[in-house]
């Protein structure tokens, strides 16, 4: 049974953002006579497949700052994840197993984290500790689950070389998503062998082997 964590702590943070954010845009209206409407979640539409995935830079975990282009040419398996998040943590070995079985065909994991942002050296230690290979992202500030309209961890997407989401056959819902909502056993032959599909109807390039 997939369990996914609404945390009550996710969401307090996100309330409180956007609280902040729609008293800041008052102010300037009120200030400069803005019209601007205050964004909201992205509509479900947004979240098609072939729709364009929104973009974003952040620092990672080395302290280079990285963005969705920088991936461009490549299938992005987008995870947001916190070290808080049981479900979390029980899918990384699995998502770094998928990334050195299919790297070389063309896969990048891109991990964004959302712990808080005096946690860093946590998250340090907890990627080291597990060997974790793939690029973990930092955003303690909850830039992106409003974008993304995540409400609660893990959620994952596939981004395509262009930067467009697409649609994958998960093997556990036996649906085609682009959500991929809790975690899942990314490893396992069944999973491997969709995620495989997937890079090869996508595109992928595979890497020159040395």
């Amino acid at each position: 049974m997939k369990v996914y964590v609404h945390s009550v702590f996710l969401e307090r943070r996100l309330v409180f953002k956007r609280a902040f954010s729609l008293l800041l845009v008052v102010v300037v209206a009120s200030v400069i006579g803005c019209k601007e409407e205050v964004s909201r979640r992205p509509s479900g539409d947004a979240f098609a497949p072939g729709a364009p995935a929104p973009v974003f830079e952040l620092e990672s975990l080395s302290g280079k700052r990285q963005s969705l282009g920088d991936f461009k040419g490549k299938v992005v398996l987008l995870n947001f994840w916190a070290t808080w998040c049981a479900p979390c943590v029980a899918e990384m070995p699995a998502l770094e197993r998928l990334q050195q079985v299919l790297r070389e065909e063309g896969l990048v994991i891109v991990s964004i984290n959302h712990d808080s942002p005096d946690a860093r050296a946590e998250v340090e230690r907890f990627a080291r500790e597990r060997g974790l290979s793939f690029e973990i992202l930092l955003d303690p500030d909850l830039s992106l689950p409003p974008k993304y309209g995540i409400t609660g961890f893990p959620e994952s997407f596939f981004v395509g070389l262009d930067g467009t989401f697409l649609e994958f056959s998960d093997p556990s819902t036996k649906e085609q998503e682009v959500r991929i909502v809790s975690d899942r056993p990314w490893d396992s032959p069944a999973f491997v062998a969709e995620v495989r599909k997937l890079l090869s109807s996508a595109g992928a390039t595979p890497s020159p082997k040395s």
